[in-house]
């Protein structure tokens, strides 16, 4: 076991944080409940449970099954957070990337305590790019099936055919399935 130091821990706290930080950031930025607070709280704590375990263990002795153990109870206990980030409404699941994004962080926080902080930034950064890419991917496939559903009740479509068989009123711009008109044809 390497002879850690508490400067060694708390430099892997503080770059666990700020990898932390930046995952969280894009949470915040399409208002998650969890945000750059929480995902910064997460790494932190992961780091710091798993750094300050490895060196209890260096000046007092002991297995890196210590480690293994602090990280699986560190797994299990921001599953529970993650859980909680998770709403069903409507029919619909809301909080899954969050749940998701709190856990990898949790991850990104036992790595960096570990001791492989070029690991741990070498995943951070990959998966806040993957949270940003694929979320605005997501939201041009959500608009796509919107307008998709739209042109489907609209009959035959916006072009001019659309205009000939009623499809939309040409003096409002308005779909004619938008308000007004009640339960005429």
């Amino acid at each position: 076991m390497d002879d850690l130091s508490q400067w060694d821990v708390l430099l892997r706290v503080l770059v666990a944080g700020g990898l932390g930080a930046i995952i969280g950031l894009e949470r915040e930025r399409t208002r998650r409940a969890a945000g750059v607070r929480t995902h910064t709280l997460v790494a932190v704590g992961s780091a710091l449970l798993t750094a300050s375990t490895i060196l209890f263990m260096s000046e007092n002795g002991g297995s890196a099954g210590e480690a293994i153990r602090m990280a699986a109870g560190i797994v299990t206990g921001v599953g529970f957070i993650g859980a909680g980030t998770i709403i069903v409404a409507e029919g619909r699941v809301r909080g899954l990337t969050t749940a998701a994004t709190v856990w990898v962080t949790a991850g990104v926080g036992i790595t960096a305590g570990l001791g492989y902080l070029l690991l741990a930034a070498l995943v951070a950064g990959p998966v806040t790019v993957t949270i940003l890419l694929l979320g605005i991917a997501e939201k041009r496939l959500e608009q796509a099936r919107v307008d998709q559903a739209r042109a489907g009740e609209n009959g035959a479509g916006r072009g001019r055919a659309g205009q000939e068989a009623g499809g939309w009123d040409e003096g409002d711009g308005r779909d004619e399935g938008d308000e007004g008109r009640g339960g005429e044809p």
